[in-house]
């Protein structure tokens, strides 16, 4: 399971057993603080020197949010802190340290409060999470009318995305 984002929270949210997050507003590109427990993460372990000391030392992740958990508050929830490891934290506009990557410790659960898909290396992440789905060994039975439920259109979310096509499904 991947959360970005709102994917994030919501996994605070469902193994924390809270339903409201604090202001951690955070627009643009910040470094990422990673923790010890980081560097020896299933996601972070793979990952070049280079590339790590490039998340910490540089405006690397973009970020579009305005709520969060701090580091303390999410220690606090024994939830939490019995189900995740923080891999990494960052900083919000106001200067206020938030948990900005996390990892299940016994189950393939990770999040992030930053927006990978608006970064602009993503290789390393991209591959890690390949090898966590090729870990499954469960097959997927395809869908043979896909293209009857699918339709496609010009990406307006995004406005470096606008050449691009976006898909969506009828429900």
């Amino acid at each position: 399971i991947w959360g970005t984002c709102f994917g994030f929270e919501l996994l605070m949210f469902l193994i924390g057993g809270f339903t409201k997050l604090k202001r951690y507003p955070a627009y643009g590109l910040y470094p990422l603080q990673i923790t010890p427990a980081g560097y020896t993460s299933r996601m972070f372990q793979s990952f070049p020197k280079q590339y790590l000391e490039y998340l910490e030392h540089h405006k690397s992740c973009n970020n579009n949010h305005e709520y969060g958990i701090s580091p303390t508050n999410f220690l606090e929830n024994d939830h939490l802190r019995r189900f995740y490891n923080i891999l990494a934290t960052s900083i919000d506009n106001n200067g206020k340290e938030y948990v900005a990557a996390i990892e299940g410790k016994y189950y393939p659960v990770y999040g992030v409060q930053w927006h990978l898909e608006r970064q602009r290396t993503t290789g390393h992440f991209i591959d890690f999470f390949i090898s966590e789905l090729k870990k499954n060994k469960h097959k997927c039975v395809p869908y043979p009318y896909l293209r009857s439920v699918m339709r496609s259109h010009k990406c307006t979310q995004y406005p470096e995305h606008r050449d691009k096509l976006c898909y969506f499904f009828k429900v």
